[in-house]
């Protein structure tokens, strides 16, 4: 009886350690699950500008002083009502209709948008043309975690009063003054 016991408590631990062992060699790679994002949240509000949808992803470029009134409303998926003020000039433009006016090369395959220094991931976002200070093109630049390495950069600064403040900024090299 005890040779029987010992077999079987030998054998469960035998199953047991190659299960342990199974799941071992199947659960060391950590997988992360990302959801794919495409620019919309699900979640994130409607944006109205005078009564006018904004599709995409709306980027804030208003400044308060061109702002009349801003209603919200939070019922279901949440409405952002803003209404300018009536000498405001505004024109929305999306991110990809600046790369096809500005981009000299159409064939670009990787190309990333940042407004502001910060990186965004939708090309149909929209910006109001009127505020945009400047668009800068970094163009065949390395990231090596990409197919082929080499990614375009559309820039785009916006008339903030730190970015036109860094525009008029000048900047004088070197450490030595006088002649030799």
């Amino acid at each position: 009886m005890k040779i029987t016991s010992f077999f079987f408590t030998a054998s469960i631990l035998l199953a047991a350690t190659s299960v342990v062992s199974a799941q071992d060699k199947t659960d060391s790679i950590k997988v992360i699950y990302e959801s794919q994002n495409t620019g919309h949240q699900t979640d994130s509000p409607e944006y109205y500008v005078d009564s006018v949808l904004l599709k995409g992803v709306f980027i804030e470029a208003f400044k308060p002083t061109d702002i009349e009134k801003i209603n919200v409303e939070n019922k279901g998926k949440g409405k952002i009502y803003i209404t300018l003020k009536k000498d405001v000039p505004y024109n929305f433009v999306t991110l990809h209709s600046l790369s096809n006016r500005y981009l000299k090369n159409k064939e670009t395959n990787a190309l990333l948008y940042t407004v502001d220094g910060k990186l965004v991931t939708a090309a149909e976002s929209l910006i109001n043309e009127k505020d945009i200070l400047s668009v800068s093109i970094a163009s065949d630049q390395a990231i090596s975690s990409l197919p082929g390495g080499k990614v375009t950069i559309l820039k785009v600064l916006t008339k903030s009063k730190l970015n036109i403040d860094n525009a008029n900024r000048t900047y004088i090299r070197g450490n030595t003054s006088g002649s030799r």
